[in-house]
This record gives structure tokens, sequence and C-alpha cells, in this order.
């Protein structure tokens, strides 16, 4: 699952929802846009079952969650990098 939080979401905030998210039992990465200005939370796992974006979603300072796992499926080993690059263009693309 990839987790975009608000432009406006602040530290703690993002630190929340990854305590949130490791107390359902969940492996998470953090990483900040190039420029700083977002940020993305990658899960791994299905603690909650193939609903449980529903409930991430309703997080505070959740902005959008993208609940398929296969993002992390890498042909080249960089499962997260990859996960971030695809969020990126889907942005680009929507914008």
């Amino acid at each position: 699952m990839i987790i975009t939080m608000r432009r406006d979401a602040g530290f703690f905030t993002v630190k929340g929802v990854v305590d949130a998210l490791v107390k359902m039992g969940w492996d998470v990465q953090v990483r900040n846009s190039e420029n700083g200005e977002q940020v993305a939370i990658a899960v791994l796992g299905s603690a909650l079952g193939p609903r449980g974006h529903l409930v991430v979603e309703r997080l505070s300072g959740v902005e959008s969650c993208e609940a398929s796992n296969d993002l992390f499926t890498s042909v080249n080993g960089k499962g997260f990098l990859e996960a971030w690059e695809w969020l990126r263009s889907e942005k680009v693309k929507s914008s």
C-alpha cells in the first residue's frame, strides 16, 4: 500500500499515521518528495485484509491511499523506489 500524506501534514501528523500503521502490524517506510513538500509511506503486509486501505484513508493527514501491493513487485530489486516513481508519475498525469 502507498499512502500519500497531505502537503500540510506536519511531522507529528505523519508520525501519528506511522505509529498507527505499526500498531496495526505493518512494516512501513517513509519517504519525502525530492522538494520536501510531500511525504509518501510504503506499507508492507496485509494485516487488515483487502479493505485495510479504507481504514487508513480515514487517518488524519492522509491524502490518498493506493491499496495494491503489486507496486512492490520489482524486476530491478528497487521496490519502494519504483513505487515512489509510479506515484509521482500518477500525480503528474492527474494534474
